[in-house]
This record gives C-alpha cells, structure tokens and sequence, in this order.
C-alpha cells in the first residue's frame, strides 16, 4: 500500500473517530447502565387485576433526538465516516502493518453494525394494528426507526416513513430509541477497539484524530479580555445595509473609542428581526 492511500484510510479513521468521541460524550452513553436497558429494549409486562399493561424503558424524546444526530453520519452510506468505510480503513491499515490477527474481530463489529442498521439489519419484531373498517397493518421496527428517523426527525419524507406512519408516534419513538442506543454502543465499542489497537502498537495514534479537538460545546464561561473600549451609540441609519464599516480608532459615528478602566459587567446583544 502506497504512502498516499495509507494516509486517506489513516485520515478516514481519524475522522470516525472524531464523531465517535461526540457520540461518547453524550450523556444518554456516558450512562452505561441506562444505555445498556435501552439498547436492550426492556420492557416490563404487568398483570393486575387481570388487565394487562407495558412499560418500556425509554429516555425523553429531546435527548435522544440529539444521541441520533450524532450518531446518523456513522450509518449514512454517502458520508465518508460511514461504519463499513471506516471499519474496512482499520483492516486495511492493520493489514499494512502486518497486523492480521486483529482483523477477525474488526469484521466481527462490522457483523453487529449491520444488524442494528435499520436498512441492513435484521427485524427483531413488529407492530399490528387494526379497526373494524380497516384491514390489519403490519411494520416491523426498522420500518417504524426509519419512519421516526425520515419523518420526525430530521425530514419529512413520506417514501421512507409511510409504513410507520399507520402507527403513533410513541411506537415510532420507541423502535427508534433502541436502534440508537444499539449504534451508540457499538460506536463507543468500535472507539474502544481503536483505542485499543493503538495502545498495543497496532495501528497508528493518527487515527484517532487531534485528542485536544474539542467535539462538543462546553458550558459558557468567563474569558479574560483584553480591554474594553465604549463610544457613542450607533444611530439606525449607521447600521443600514451599505453603511461604513468600523474602523479602527473611530466609531461609526465619527467619535472615538475611549477605553473603559472601571470594574462592571456590560451586556452586549444583537439587533435582528423586528428589533
């Protein structure tokens, strides 16, 4: 394999991994316990007083919603990170380097990937609905993921959700809560594995990207400034659309800058809309 292509599988690698440790992060996956009844698709059956109830552990709607954003571009065909490219990279580099004793186990994690993809995998059961007037409609879980993910997620496409659109949202919500905590785990597995591999001088420790890259957004917090400069307010016309930019040392009033040396808090906010 050539310098050029080592790189490029090296760099898709990093780019997986990347994403991997955004999908770590999250707090629905730093919660192993809850992740793992998720994953499992838990679900307790009760009989009392002879009627019969379910109950499923499920997270809240918004936090999985955002788990599956990032954890979509990982099962997304068309995007470079997608788990097959990035899981055939890692063989191909561990082949590179005469690693082949660790590529059964590589393949193994890419077996599991395809049966949690809700386009690849396996149904693990279905739903059944009828009515009086109605015949009965059937959608298995991969329908009801997709029909959750492509119709209440992220768009609003009736070829992909049609099916499981029959059924209510809560069913839709619950097949996909646990195809997500399914490819959330295997995301944090396939991180471990690479991790892995580059401790034991398998593979090299580019692969798993800039470690001082922030993936996610830490909470606000205090930045030392500098120094604060104040100058007269900017009339309505000044902020019309052509109007002089600001240039250094002069206000777009025309006035100057005066530094301020006082201790105080200001808050600075943005005009928009009708504002």
């Amino acid at each position: 394999m050539d310098s050029q292509t080592v790189d490029r599988f090296t760099t898709q690698v990093a780019a997986f991994s990347t994403r991997a440790r955004r999908v770590v992060a999250h707090s629905l996956v730093k919660d192993a316990d809850l992740l793992e009844r998720i994953a499992g698709g838990a679900t307790i059956v009760r009989r009392t007083s002879g009627k019969l109830s379910i109950e499923r552990a499920l997270p809240r709607e918004e936090p999985l919603e955002s788990l599956a954003a990032r954890v979509r571009p990982l099962t997304l065909q068309s995007e470079h990170i997608h788990y097959a490219k990035a899981l055939k990279a890692i063989n191909a580099l561990l082949a590179h380097a005469g690693q082949h004793q660790h590529q059964d186990w590589t393949r193994q994690l890419e077996t599991e990937w395809k049966s949690v993809d809700p386009k690849t995998g396996t149904p693990t059961y279905f739903h059944q609905t009828w009515g009086e007037s109605t015949p009965p409609t059937e959608a298995t879980d991969s329908a009801l993921t997709l029909a959750w993910f492509y119709g209440d997620l992220v768009h609003a496409d009736d070829q992909d959700s049609h099916t499981g659109t029959v059924f209510p949202i809560e069913e839709r919500f619950s097949a996909a809560a646990i195809r997500t905590a399914q490819l959330a785990t295997l995301t944090r597995d396939t991180l471990n594995w690479i991790t892995w591999l580059v401790d034991n001088d398998s593979l090299d420790i580019a692969v798993l990207g800039d470690p001082e890259e922030h993936v996610v957004v830490t909470p606000s917090k205090t930045q030392e400034l500098v120094a604060i400069y104040t100058g007269e307010a900017t009339d309505e016309a000044s902020l019309a659309p052509g109007a002089d930019p600001v240039t250094i040392g002069m206000t777009p009033n025309g006035g100057p800058w005066n530094e301020t040396t006082e201790d105080g808090q200001w808050v600075i906010t943005i005009p928009w809309g009708s504002d």
